[in-house]
């Protein structure tokens, strides 16, 4: 399955990021404080990422991400997709994230995770996520702050925010 990412179409306040050939694509709340940054795509995923106003892709301080996985079968559900990006972040960075459950359920996951300074020459990294599952992908919505966290009211607006993203069935 060929992937393509579509370009962030933002009609107000909405992001509509996905596949063509799955006919599934995450609609998300694209906030105005965000700009286009990078966008990737292979035959397995497409990424597009955002940073925040007036930073770029080589420095930020706030990163946006969404990617789109195919589901190839190698993956029985959206917990056992949580589990390999647990375990390749610690192929990479032995013993330096902390990861926290937040919500789950069949067909998402809402966690955060905290990376010391250090892995791979980065500074401390927070981020804060939510996975989809979709009948032909993966969905994964991230934002990701360099330092140690969120205020508590931050948090909370984003955690208000991820749940909102949804995956919409798309005709062509």
């Amino acid at each position: 399955m060929k992937l393509f990412c579509k370009n962030a179409l933002i009609a107000g306040l909405l992001g509509l990021i996905g596949s063509l050939q799955a006919e599934e694509m995450l609609v998300f709340p694209l906030l105005p404080e965000w700009d286009y940054a990078d966008s990737q795509e292979s035959p397995e995923q497409a990424i597009i990422e955002f940073v925040g106003r007036g930073e770029d892709i080589e420095d930020w301080s706030r990163l946006l991400t969404v990617i789109t996985h195919a589901r190839d079968g190698s993956l029985p559900d959206l917990h056992s997709y949580y589990d390999e990006a647990r375990a390749r972040r610690e192929a990479i960075c032995p013993g330096m994230t902390e990861w926290t459950l937040i919500k789950q359920s069949a067909d998402s996951i809402l966690y955060e995770s905290r990376t010391s300074a250090g892995c791979q020459g980065h500074a401390a990294e927070y981020e804060l996520v939510r996975l989809l599952a979709g009948a032909e992908s993966w969905f994964k919505v991230s934002i990701t702050l360099r330092g140690t966290g969120l205020s508590k009211e931050a948090r909370n607006k984003w955690i208000e925010l991820l749940e909102v993203a949804t995956i919409k069935e798309e005709s062509y």
